[in-house]
């Protein structure tokens, strides 16, 4: 069953979606459930923490909509790769308590070693591909070539590029909202119910912050592209730290694909991010028209504080030849020890002689 078939109208009742199975989630964001509807196979229900607000409810609804005015091709990448909401819950007279998404399919799930003898199947977070390829062969993963990292990271701004067309503003892009298929290295983005048109609430897990965006500020698609580039540039370095990530970038063989990433990352001001459709028709193999400007410099390594430099002791030149070279200091020092004890032993005779003279 797709988004397109689901039976319902856009808006149904509690009551109307029938018996719901165990969670799979729980407590999770802004859900305080996700349930599996035995009536519909394909389909979960999303409860909220708390009803949605006038505002929110409407904007939720407009998501809804927003499938069946879009074209053919972003009808397919909506049902193919996004949790897309089907459908507001409500619950009697009280609206927006959940939403009705689609089941995330069966290709973006894998077998994962926990220990030497126990599999679990589960989703593959995007997670699994800023870890080192040891990590992924020890969990009995499948550890991606350059060319599966590009697939997955296309995907991904195709989606974002979507999204940014719409005027909508995901903000918690991050490992955990994202899967990726290790059958044919596509991608699904969840969560797509959060989010809000041109400005939405700042929403970032640890290291997933914007700098040029105050923790306070709400996020908006100027946010979007910065964090959209962190994910995809984590994805293709294998690299989860913002820093080492970066400087593994500015070593990319494909450095047209590391230029239009660094744009966005080093950028000076937020409205010169290059926008996720760049960064798509790059990953397309389409030239990168690049607005010129002055780059923020590279984040330090992290790995640790770099030693200083040894400073090399240059060699003593040898001494002209016929002259002899000067003594060094330790050889100097009995000399002048030896001539000062010499000069005291005169003046005390002396001194003993004028006192002698003065007696007699």
């Amino acid at each position: 069953m797709t988004a397109d078939a689901f039976a319902l109208p856009r808006v149904v009742d509690m009551l109307d979606l029938g018996g719901l199975d165990d969670p799979i989630a729980r407590n999770n964001g802004q859900s305080v459930a996700v349930r599996p509807i035995r009536r519909y196979d394909g389909y979960l229900v999303k409860m909220y923490v708390a009803p949605l607000a006038g505002p929110d409810c409407r904007q939720l609804d407009r998501l809804i909509a927003l499938p069946a005015a879009a074209d053919a091709r972003d009808r397919r990448l909506i049902r193919e790769h996004t949790a897309w909401p089907v459908a507001r819950v409500d619950s009697g007279r009280i609206p927006a308590v959940g939403c009705v998404l689609p089941v995330a399919p069966e290709k973006f799930r894998a077998d994962l070693r926990l220990t030497p003898t126990h599999t679990d199947r589960r989703y593959l977070d995007v997670d699994w591909l800023a870890r080192p390829d040891e990590v992924l062969t020890r969990r009995g993963l499948t550890v991606p070539g350059s060319a599966d990292r590009l697939r997955v990271c296309r995907q991904i701004m195709e989606v974002a590029a979507l999204l940014a067309r719409h005027n909508l503003v995901y903000s918690d892009w991050s490992y955990s909202n994202a899967f990726f298929s290790a059958v044919d290295w596509s991608a699904y983005v969840i969560d797509i119910d959060g989010c809000a048109e041109r400005l939405g609430p700042n929403v970032f897990q640890p290291n997933w912050d914007d700098p040029l965006t105050g923790s306070s500020a709400p996020a908006d698609t100027f946010t979007d592209r910065y964090r959209t580039a962190l994910l995809v540039g984590r994805i293709l370095s294998g690299e989860n730290h913002p820093a080492r990530m970066m400087l593994a970038l500015s070593r990319h063989p494909d450095q047209t694909l590391a230029a239009v990433l660094l744009d966005v990352l080093r950028s000076p001001k937020r409205q010169l991010r290059p926008p996720p459709s760049a960064v798509l028709a790059v990953l397309d193999g389409l030239p990168y028209l690049r607005v010129p400007f002055q780059r923020l410099p590279l984040p330090p390594d992290p790995g640790g504080r770099r030693k200083p430099p040894v400073r090399k002791i240059p060699p003593v030149p040898p001494a002209p030849v016929g002259v002899a070279p000067p003594a060094s200091p330790s050889r100097r020092a009995p000399v002048q020890a030896a001539t000062v004890t010499a000069w005291v032993a005169v003046i005390a005779v002396v001194v003993l002689l004028i006192v002698l003279a003065a007696q007699h």
